[in-house]
């Protein structure tokens, strides 16, 4: 895989194509997902820190975004359904993204996102377990990803209790 981060090119070598990469210009971290696997390059020291483990969860299979300490995954479940799972990364695996301002014509909820996220279980190193729980995946069943960008990931969803569609943009929050 070549990726051209900035003004330098990065050639990491796979033994698989089946790998995801996922690259964020402003961040210094590049990930790859392969299986249970999320391997996490650093760019700036051109290490991999310590693969993260999904043992027990879906099966990987883009990631869609990271923001903020919180990845984004569509995975494929024994059943052969998509799902989307959302957990913490350990702090040295991510940088916070400052850049975020609330405008006027930002529209607040009545939820907030902070219940969603504190109740995300983080990923584990090696043998860890983990759980990709959270009040959104509860009350929505997610059809599709509409958009994806630097503030977050905007999804088709349908509400579990009202059976209606809605368009849900959900951003990590700082708690």
């Amino acid at each position: 895989i070549a990726y051209r981060l900035r003004e330098n090119i990065i050639e990491i070598r796979v033994n698989d194509t089946c790998m995801m990469i996922y690259v964020n210009e402003t961040s210094r971290f590049i990930y790859l997902s392969h299986g249970h696997k999320l391997h996490t390059l650093n760019t700036a020291t051109m290490q991999f820190l310590q693969d993260l483990d999904a043992e027990g969860a879906s099966v990987f299979f883009e990631i869609v975004g990271v923001r903020n300490g919180v990845i984004t995954v569509r995975g494929n479940e024994k059943d052969g359904d998509y799902c989307y799972m959302t957990a913490k990364l350990p702090d040295q695996y991510f940088e916070i993204d400052e850049s975020y301002e609330e405008s006027e014509n930002t529209t607040r909820a009545n939820d907030d996102g902070n219940d969603a996220r504190c109740s995300m279980q983080p990923l584990g190193l090696g043998d860890c377990q983990h759980n990709f729980y959270s009040k959104f995946i509860d009350d929505f069943k997610i059809k599709d990803v509409l958009g994806h960008g630097s503030y977050g990931i905007v999804f088709e969803a349908v509400n579990n209790y009202d059976g209606w569609t809605y368009a849900i943009k959900r951003i990590s929050v700082k708690s």
